[in-house]
């Protein structure tokens, strides 16, 4: 086999591979996509009791404090990744997701409607970040607050563990877009998630997630379609 066959088979597995890790996450925006598409954005004055709803307004709800940054908001969520090893290659895993489940309130101008955030797929700015390495360590504030979680920092053999921490949170105020299942609640709508289509909140408007999970189909596709270019050109001049 000739060394430009090697390198054309290697890019076809590695294209296969790539295809095969972001087939998931593909589907998924792009169902996210459709479903945004499909939903024009109402007024809370205009919803009717039960069915879809998509509003865009600003967040308030109770005062809560962000686990690991300390910050007033009215929703968080954290998400703590390990780096796991194996052997000639690794990955990173996410051994710890949790949010606030305290209602929020969407403020349109027109009226509000409360949001029930339990269940539902976030698409929010990392507002703060942190790592531990194998070697070096995190803030002692840092490490009460995994060690509060329940997340351990190092291994049986006594070494760091390889960790990513996000924290992303709304404060009040904030502009929010929110996608979900009007239901009644006692003697009110709630927007929830229902059991096939979940609760979608964003930080950002409409019009900015649709750009932003376009943005990120694109970014999805782009490499496998780079790894064929490749080969194609690597056949045109072999």
């Amino acid at each position: 086999m000739t060394g430009s066959a090697v390198i054309s088979l290697f890019l076809l597995l590695m294209t296969g591979l790539v295809l095969a890790f972001c087939q998931a996450q593909l589907i998924s925006l792009i169902a996210q996509i459709r479903r945004i598409r499909r939903a024009p954005v109402g007024n809370v004055s205009l919803l009717p009791a039960t069915g879809p709803a998509a509003l865009d307004g600003s967040a308030h709800g109770a005062t809560l404090t962000s686990p690991f940054t300390g910050v007033p908001c009215v929703f968080w969520n954290i998400e703590i990744q390990e780096y796991r090893s194996t052997g000639r290659s690794g990955s990173w895993r996410i051994i710890l997701n949790r949010s606030s489940d305290a209602p929020l309130l969407l403020d349109d101008g027109t009226g509000r409607v409360q949001v029930d955030p339990s269940g539902a797929t976030l698409t929010l700015f990392d507002r703060w970040s942190t790592q531990q390495r194998f070697f070096g360590s995190l803030n002692r504030a840092t490490l009460d607050t995994l060690e509060h979680l329940n997340v351990k920092t190092r291994t049986w053999l006594g070494t760091n563990r390889v960790l990513r921490i996000y924290e992303r949170h709304i404060r009040d105020g904030e502009r929010v877009f929110v996608l979900g299942t009007l239901a009644r609640v006692g003697e009110q709508s709630v927007l929830i998630s229902a059991p096939k289509t979940p609760l979608l909140l964003s930080d950002r408007d409409r019009a900015a997630l649709k750009q932003h999970l376009s943005i990120r189909v694109l970014g999805l596709i782009s490499l496998p379609v780079l790894i064929l270019l490749l080969l194609v050109a690597i056949n045109m001049f072999a």
